[in-house]
């Protein structure tokens, strides 16, 4: 159920509500613990959390740390889905204007198949983003197969 309200409440409400929560039901949901945790680490005014992975379009290894110092946007979306390519255009226009000032752009895609993912990212002209493919090594896996 906290989670649930979670989506309602802030990072620091739903803390002082786990809290509460016995240490039995505690132990039998370990996932509201990571969730909680996580919600508290991504809160405003806070490090960014460790993002890594590998670029394929540009074949190396990379971390958000590598950008440490920079103004970042981070786009999190699966780019064959409608409502995650909406914003894209405006992505694309502020790294177009702040680029020369300071901003880099990291997409983190869930998408499944690489080949596809390539094409759509190099089509919309989006090579000079850093980006991670999350499942990047999912490429022959059905959409929809369960990834643990």
């Amino acid at each position: 159920m906290l989670l649930s309200l979670s989506s309602r409440y802030d990072a620091e409400k739903c803390d002082s509500l786990y809290t509460l929560i016995s240490p039995e039901l505690k132990a039998d949901d370990k996932e509201l613990a990571v969730a909680i945790e996580a919600c508290l680490a991504t809160q405003p005014g806070k490090p960014a959390p460790e993002l890594k992975g590998h670029d394929p379009l540009r074949d190396i290894d990379f971390s958000l740390a590598d950008l440490k110092g920079k103004y970042v946007v981070i786009d999190f979306g699966y780019m064959v889905q409608g409502l995650c390519v909406m914003g894209l255009p405006h992505i694309k226009e502020l790294y177009d204007k702040y680029h020369d000032k300071g901003l880099e752009v990291l997409a983190m895609s869930s998408d499944y198949d690489v080949n596809v993912w390539k094409q759509y990212m190099e089509s919309h002209d989006m090579k000079e983003y850093y980006n991670i493919l999350v499942f990047e090594d999912a490429i022959d896996r059905p959409i929809g197969t369960h990834i643990e």
